[in-house]
């Protein structure tokens, strides 16, 4: 909730509303005093990834032996360098999960044709 901010994890799909540049998922905070309107934190193509979640992706990135991208085209995140490299180490390891190819897929360690949902639950 963006009003006071807590944190909603839902297991079913928020984004029947939402689309570029418009987040509200139709809901509203649980919270009795707030009731705000809920945005969804989908960063859709052509959208700028807020500076600090960009920040805190990078830190993790960088301390990450191993990433697994999961129903991605990977078109945007291909020219954020620092997931792809590793300072001193070179190339890092990944693998993809994905219906379509990625222009990655050359590179990664594993790659997986599949509806994410079912791959990650099999």
């Amino acid at each position: 909730c963006r009003a006071c901010g807590r944190e909603f994890l839902r297991g079913f799909d928020v984004t029947e509303a939402s689309s570029y540049r418009r987040h509200t998922t139709m809901r509203k905070c649980d919270d009795s005093s707030c009731r705000a309107p809920l945005h969804d934190t989908i960063v859709y193509f052509g959208e700028k990834i807020d500076e600090t979640q960009l920040e805190s992706a990078q830190e993790a990135a960088g301390r990450a032996d191993v990433s697994l991208f999961v129903g991605s085209s990977l078109k945007v995140l291909q020219h954020y360098k620092y997931i792809w490299q590793q300072p001193g180490r070179g190339r890092k390891r990944f693998a993809i999960i994905n219906l379509q190819p990625t222009p990655k897929d050359r590179v990664a360690e594993l790659v997986v044709r599949g509806r994410a949902d079912y791959v990650l639950t099999q």
